[in-house]
């Protein structure tokens, strides 16, 4: 096989949402390892590219990436952030989140029994030192209001020398703690771990009714006591865990 034919193929694991199924993370490792292809496997993405992680910006500027994960506009979104100037070409993406399905399969580069190149190190074996929970902006969609710095008590959000919003520290944010994508008018951030679309990267279906959703968020927060929230919210999140 010519160097020119070989693609890369980044397959993230999602280990700490579980979202993805484990027969589907080891039927599709199976499959990716019989192809002509070279394919990285991580344990999660969101927490290497919060560490931008070398590993994770040199993948993001290779030609022909094929990224196995979530939502496609959370990969878009996520990798951005990771490497703000990329200098790869085009980029696929293949959704997990709906299970492993036949069409997604028949997506995968590569041919059958041609044999390929599974890395897991460091990629998946070593932790990164990043976030696992954490937003990045959708600038498509992303206005500049500015709403989710005054917002959010938690100085995850900054203006860079040009007066642009960015997610300047991730680590701040607190874990299950989506608050400041549900009051966004914009709908432009991100969580790409939550269940809940359009907040998780998914498509934005209705302009006018996640616009409402925003401003009933923003009311129901407006007199209340985010930390008092978020223990509530957390503690909510700890008991259906120790209920399934």
């Amino acid at each position: 096989m010519s160097e020119e034919s070989i693609k890369t193929v980044v397959f993230c694991r999602c280990s700490y949402a579980d979202l993805v199924s484990d027969a589907d993370r080891r039927q599709l490792q199976e499959t990716l390892a019989g192809r002509g292809i070279e394919v990285a496997v991580v344990n999660d993405l969101c927490e290497r590219a919060a560490a931008r992680d070398p590993v994770i910006t040199a993948l993001a500027g290779k030609d022909d990436l094929t990224v196995v994960a979530c939502h496609p506009r959370a990969v878009k979104w996520l990798l951005a952030w990771a490497d703000p100037e990329p200098q790869g070409g085009k980029m696929t993406v293949l959704n997990l989140r709906d299970g492993l399905s036949a069409s997604v399969l028949a997506r995968l580069p590569g041919e059958s029994g041609a044999g390929g190149n599974v890395d897991v190190s460091p990629s998946c074996e070593t932790p990164a030192d990043g976030a696992r929970w954490f937003p990045v902006l959708d600038y498509d969609r992303c206005t500049n209001c500015k709403q989710c710095i005054s917002f959010c008590p938690f100085a995850v959000y900054s203006l860079d020398k040009n007066g642009t919003v960015r997610v300047t520290s991730p680590q701040n944010c607190k874990d299950q703690c989506p608050a400041c994508a549900r009051m966004c008018p914009s709908v432009a951030i991100i969580f790409p771990k939550v269940r809940d679309t359009p907040i998780n990267g998914d498509t934005v279906a209705d302009e006018e009714v996640e616009r409402r959703k925003a401003d009933a968020v923003k009311e129901r927060l407006k007199n209340g006591d985010i930390h008092s929230i978020l223990a509530q919210r957390k503690m909510r999140a700890k008991m259906r865990k120790l209920g399934e």
